[in-house]
């Protein structure tokens, strides 16, 4: 368990997240798990490409994670839509795909499910 869990809000300074990258999969997780995990979003709604909803999240020590659906641009959803169906989220950061911190979180955020 981290000593550190934070959900920043879109007014927050969010550079420490510039040039995250894919590294994990969570799956067959619903947004009302995540949010009883982490919380309300930072982002929920149409304005960005390919998400709807996204967290960003610092773990432990600056380590800086962002939980969030994935879709191309022809298959955005509505926030409504992810919130009810999705069970697919994709964790971004700044290892390697599924490194020991990726697992650590993803394990973490599957923790009592």
């Amino acid at each position: 368990m981290p000593n550190v869990l934070k959900v920043f809000n879109l007014s927050d300074d969010l550079s420490c997240f510039n040039g995250s990258h894919l590294i994990g999969y969570l799956n067959d997780v619903s947004y009302d798990s995540l949010k009883q995990k982490l919380g309300e979003p930072t982002y929920c709604g149409l304005d960005w490409d390919k998400t709807t909803i996204t967290w960003y999240v610092e773990f432990g020590y600056c380590m800086y994670f962002t939980v969030y659906n994935y879709v191309p641009n022809s298959n955005i959803r509505s926030p409504q839509y992810v919130k009810n169906n999705n069970r697919e989220w994709h964790i971004g950061g700044f290892g390697l795909f599924n490194d020991f911190y990726a697992l650590t979180f993803i394990n973490f955020l599957k923790e009592n499910y």
